[in-house]
């Protein structure tokens, strides 16, 4: 697949990067194929075509954002990859396998960490592997040693309400990772955390990415949390939702916030917010997208 580089070092036009995502190259070393994905659902009226003809790769071990705003259908599509929705037309394959039913060796976040009220942070992160009949007592020092990589050593036997929002979200990472899944699927895990636990929670993701290097779909709609994050992002137009730009962020890793600070950090955010704002046909509100 060719991507633009939207850097100042090699920039590229908005057309040029609008235009690489229609010339699709499918590489033997990608580890996720969508191609030709959509999607409808039923409605009164008539069918509503949520995404239409999405198609792109992810090779192993990248991180790539899918970037754009509320309603494009950003939650469906990661929904389509991890096999939990089956599309309307097109396939996705992991591994050179169809995916037609939910894909086994992933980890799942969500917005909501859906965690067991009634158990412990270490129950909670020990859960996946009680439910499907295994012996916690083999994955308990694992599930130890991703508590204190989120700097929760200390919380092992709190309970969900007796943690912070930011807290119950890294339980809610640790538990994903439990298997050492091959994809990590997340669906806007920050976006309900404030402002200073958004910001902590972005530097343990970038901590924790680096020293496990999984491959990453992440759905968010903060151009800055995109561009810190990931390797690609991939910028999503409105309904019908579709692949409308292809964008490689090429800052070196470890990443830290003083990147934030930076020049081309700020040209890259302010192009990409032109993408979505363009894609939604109308300029954003101050402060919206950020």
């Amino acid at each position: 697949m060719m991507v633009a580089s939207l850097l100042p070092t090699r920039a590229r036009s908005t057309t040029e990067a609008v235009a690489s995502v229609n010339q699709t190259h499918f590489a033997a070393s990608d580890l996720i194929v969508a191609e030709s994905l959509g999607k409808a659902f039923a409605a009164r009226t008539g069918p509503v075509q949520a995404l239409s003809d999405v198609r792109f790769s992810i090779r192993s071990g990248e991180f790539v954002s899918i970037l754009g705003p509320s309603g494009c259908g950003k939650s469906t599509l990661l929904l389509l990859l991890a096999g939990l929705e089956k599309p309307s037309q097109g396939s996705v394959r992991i591994g050179g396998k169809l995916i037609d039913s939910p894909y086994q060796a992933a980890g799942i976040v969500f917005q909501d960490p859906t965690l067991m009220p009634w158990r412990n942070a270490l129950d909670n992160v020990l859960f996946p592997v009680v439910m499907t009949g295994r012996s916690p007592a083999k994955y308990r020092n694992r599930a130890l040693a991703l508590l204190k990589l989120a700097g929760l050593t200390d919380a092992i036997e709190r309970r969900p309400r007796q943690l912070s929002g930011g807290m119950r979200q890294r339980v809610a990472l640790c538990r994903a990772l439990i298997d050492d899944p091959v994809i990590l699927f997340l669906d806007e895990p920050f976006s309900a955390l404030d402002a200073i636990n958004r910001d902590e929670m972005n530097q343990f993701f970038l901590d924790l990415w680096d020293r496990h290097h999984k491959t990453a779909v992440f759905v968010t709609h903060s151009v800055r949390e995109a561009t810190l994050l990931s390797d690609r992002i991939l910028v999503m137009g409105t309904r019908p939702g579709r692949i409308i730009a292809d964008i490689r962020v090429d800052f070196p890793r470890p990443r830290g916030f003083s990147l934030s600070v930076s020049g081309d950090f700020n040209r890259l955010c302010e192009q990409l917010r032109g993408l979505v704002q363009n894609a939604h046909g109308a300029r954003q509100s101050p402060g919206t997208g950020s």
